[in-house]
């Protein structure tokens, strides 16, 4: 979940994300889609590996971390 986050906050950074909140799921869906793979079986995992379930969960655990 870390990993993810951290890669979800430099995926904004890039994006120039300026904190418009309606442009934060979008951007989560974006993020998502280009990890699709990797993510995709980081959400079934357990233990360090887990990862979140949806982009939607991603924005908001990004959203609690500021």
């Amino acid at each position: 979940m870390k990993k993810q986050l951290k890669s979800f906050g430099r995926f904004l950074v890039d994006r120039r994300y300026k904190g418009d909140e309606s442009r934060l799921y979008a951007f989560a869906t974006q993020c998502w889609n280009a990890n699709k793979a990797k993510w995709g079986k980081a959400k079934n995992a357990e233990g360090q590996n887990k990862g979140y379930s949806a982009p939607k969960v991603l924005a908001d655990a990004y959203k609690k971390s500021k």
